[in-house]
């Protein structure tokens, strides 16, 4: 009796051991609180591990032969098929539209997918409306997966690889390649029509002035993204590459004034059908007592006299009717200066000179053409 009462309390109403095996099922395992997305197991191991990890932590097996994502082969394949047509309107919408995913190694596919295929069409020769189209979808899309990409990973160290691949693609966009031609080609234009302007006189300057600004612009596009203290200081750059070129056409400007003043009635000079005319030249030179006591010579064309510092003097030179140019240097040709005399006829021209540590000051006092009866 005892047995069959102690079996008998044992045993359970059914309707309490239906409820308790209902409550079972509905408490949820302990494998099941640790699945997600985020989560995959170790093939080796049977780990449970980031599914963003190429290597497990436990026992150290490397997944290199990880398949590429779902949605990323959705994505191959409808873009495969919208190619086919050839409408570019299609494909960059496609693009553009197709939604972008949540998981870490989704979101890095796509990220690599998208660069690369901008990497691709950057640099060469097709720039049609249509690439450009393309071009277009493909770095909204870049943009569409680095924001997504913040909300989703952001406080993980996956980011930095999203991250890179963006800063690289935009980057690369900020200097485009048909830019950059545009850049030499302005550049090559005016070294080489300073070059031409300035042949005769102040090229070696010219060229010099130049080629530092071509050297400096040039490095700059070459290293200026990759060394931080060029990006620090663009503008600057630019300002003196400006400066340098200004600078160039400034003496180019000045080379083709001497070299027109220089060759002024040569022709009619070295004629011996032309006639010539006495020049009477008087100098009134100024002393100095204690520094710039130098010699200057007077010249004009192949006609030389030299005048001892401080020494008033007066000189002859024949020269035909015309302008002319007189010039003026020191002792040891440092030193020069110049200025035109017209002549008409018999001519008396007076000057007066100083010596300054840097420049001969020359000043016309006095000119007369002297009409013979």
């Amino acid at each position: 009796m005892e047995k069959l009462n102690s079996s008998t309390d044992k045993k359970e109403p059914k309707g309490k051991a239906k409820k308790r095996s209902t409550k079972e099922k509905e408490q949820p395992t302990n494998h099941a609180k640790t699945k997600s997305n985020d989560i995959r197991k170790c093939p080796s191991c049977g780990a449970n591990i980031s599914s963003f990890s190429y290597k497990c932590p436990y026992c150290g097996t490397e997944f290199s032969n990880l398949e590429v994502a779902h949605s990323l082969k959705d994505f191959s394949e409808g873009l495969e098929r919208i190619t086919a047509t050839g409408k570019s309107q299609r494909i960059a919408s496609y693009i553009t539209n197709y939604p972008v995913p949540n998981s870490k190694e989704d979101l890095l596919e796509f990220m690599i997918l998208a660069s690369s295929n901008i990497q691709s069409k950057k640099g060469t020769a097709n720039s049609s409306n249509a690439a450009n189209t393309i071009q277009k979808a493909w770095t909204i899309k870049v943009e569409q997966i680095y924001q997504k990409a913040k909300i989703t990973i952001k406080n993980s160290n996956d980011m930095k690889d999203i991250e890179d691949i963006y800063n690289q693609v935009k980057q690369s966009d900020k200097q485009p390649l048909y830019m950059r031609l545009l850049d030499w080609k302005i550049l090559l234009i005016v070294f080489f029509g300073l070059i031409f302007v300035t042949y005769f006189f102040f090229w070696l300057l010219t060229i010099l002035l130049v080629i530092l600004a071509v050297s400096l612009f040039c490095f700059y596009k070459w290293k200026g993204q990759k060394i931080e203290l060029l990006k620090k200081y663009e503008v600057i750059i630019y300002i003196v590459c400006i400066l340098l070129l200004v600078g160039a056409i400034l003496c180019g400007v000045r080379a083709c004034d001497k070299n027109a003043n220089k060759d002024v009635n040569w022709k009619n000079y070295y004629s011996e059908s032309v006639e010539k005319n006495d020049v009477e030249i008087d100098i009134q030179f100024e002393a100095n007592i204690l520094f710039n006591r130098y010699d200057v010579s007077i010249l004009a064309y192949d006609q030389k006299e030299t005048l001892p510092h401080g020494k008033d003097r007066t000189i002859h030179f024949q020269l035909p009717d015309g302008v002319h140019q007189i010039t003026f240097k020191s002792a040891d040709n440092d030193i020069t200066n110049s200025i035109n005399l017209v002549v008409k006829g018999k001519t008396k021209v007076t000057y007066k000179i100083s010596c300054l540590k840097d420049e001969i000051k020359v000043t016309e006092t006095s000119l007369e053409h002297v009409t013979e009866s």
